[in-house]
């Protein structure tokens, strides 16, 4: 590809075209009217240099959104729309479970509501300087408890900027029906930060990473594919994918591919005491939704399930050393939570490692970390095929040398397929 020329470079080549007329006849000006201010040779020349450039500004602008690595913006979102059907991915709100207290048990349960049963939005609750986050289900307050009744909810803004450190939200904004007195509201645990909208440069990588994966149809391109799925219905995407090669009993592969995946609405019911009755029909269209969405990605010949992998619920109970001057409620709270955070991340079927555990307490503040933080489990903890470890803070001590309470069934769906 030629240089592109520089107004210099648009100077010289109208010069040259003057001195030299066509035809061998002799020019009709001279080169130092050209350099002389004022002369309408100078004025000639300039003009036309400053069209060209323009003109060539121009060019560079067209040609720019004809090529990956220079469009931008809506030129990089329409060629990556036309070549290969990928969107750039929107900006993610923040997610996480607030609890619900009562200061005295009730005699009659009551109502929490979640979208479904106010006209499409949630209970909203805040943090003291205004971020808002409306509960995403419907949850019952049974009679006689005080809690702490655990809700997910999601914020209403987006962008990487928007989260609640823990015990900061507090506010219950909307009204709650019966107006139940001495209900309060908190988070133990910190909300994931939302995302900002993709950048062109990670829309690029991820163009690049379809040519050099989806195409070669591997688990890597079925992995990589599902994490790129965004939920039409509630903004939020496939957070964990894992896909298994399936061989007979004489080790022969029998192209079969199973693809475990969890969602930012399967996540949330982590921290959820009840399995919402909408559960079961949404798993079934999410992994009927992604599927569909894989069909370019699929290989031919080969069988794709998708599942939504079952969520285990996993107890861990930390031994803690605190830093002189620390506050131990602080840092306690802030270690279960990282702890509940680092587990929450786990992919399908996806260990818990002891020492990775203890990696990611590295990170509070007030806390020294030998590498012996963690009690139990005992060692490494390995989940069952197509299942996914996940936790909160009821299930997360500190310093506590009580017997573990047996877990209760929070969230153990078995899991919904669908395949192709």
């Amino acid at each position: 590809m030629a240089d592109i020329p520089s107004r210099d470079d648009l100077r010289r080549t109208f010069e040259v075209a003057a001195l030299n007329p066509p035809g061998g006849s002799p020019p009709q000006i001279t080169r130092s009217a050209f350099e002389t201010a004022g002369t309408d040779a100078n004025s000639l020349r300039e003009g036309a240099a400053a069209c060209g450039d323009e003109v060539v500004g121009a060019i560079i602008a067209k040609t720019a959104s004809w090529w990956i690595d220079s469009a931008t913006g809506e030129q990089l979102d329409k060629r990556v729309l036309d070549v290969i059907g990928l969107v750039r991915k929107d900006a993610g709100v923040s997610r996480g479970s607030v609890q619900f207290y009562l200061a005295a048990p009730l005699v009659a349960d009551f109502l929490i509501p979640g979208p479904l049963t106010n006209g499409g939005q949630g209970t909203l609750v805040s943090t003291p300087d205004g971020i808002q986050f409306q509960t995403t289900i419907d949850a019952t307050f049974p009679a006689g408890s005080v809690g702490p009744l655990s809700i997910p909810v999601r914020s209403l803004r987006a962008g990487s900027t928007v989260l609640a450190a823990p015990l900061t939200i507090t506010s219950i904004k909307s009204s709650i029906p019966g107006n139940p007195p001495g209900l309060t509201v908190t988070n133990l645990l910190a909300t994931t930060p939302g995302t900002d909208a993709e950048t062109d440069d990670s829309l690029r990588a991820a163009y690049k990473n379809f040519f050099r994966t989806a195409t070669k149809g591997t688990l890597s391109a079925l992995e990589q594919g599902a994490l790129r799925f965004v939920d039409p219905s509630n903004g939020g995407g496939v957070v964990a994918a894992k896909a298994l090669e399936y061989y007979d009993t004489l080790g022969r592969q029998s192209k079969q591919v199973l693809l475990a995946i969890a969602d930012t609405y399967t996540d949330q019911f982590v921290n959820s005491n009840t399995v919402p009755p909408s559960y079961v029909a949404r798993s079934q269209a999410l992994a009927s939704e992604v599927l569909a969405f894989l069909r370019d990605v699929r290989p031919a010949g080969i069988y794709v399930g998708v599942f939504v992998c079952r969520i285990v619920p996993l107890a861990v109970r930390l031994n803690l050393t605190f830093t002189a001057g620390a506050d131990p409620f602080q840092v306690s709270v802030a270690a279960r939570s990282t702890l509940s955070n680092y587990v929450n991340s786990l992919n399908p079927g996806a260990a818990f490692r002891r020492a990775a555990a203890s990696e990611a307490l590295r990170q509070v503040p007030g806390l020294v970390v030998t590498g012996n933080e963690v009690l139990f489990p005992f060692g490494d903890v390995i989940p069952r095929v197509l299942e996914k470890f996940g936790t909160d803070l009821r299930f997360v001590t500190a310093n506590s040398t009580a017997v573990d309470k047996p877990l209760p069934t929070l969230y153990s769906s078995d899991g919904y397929l669908v395949g192709g």
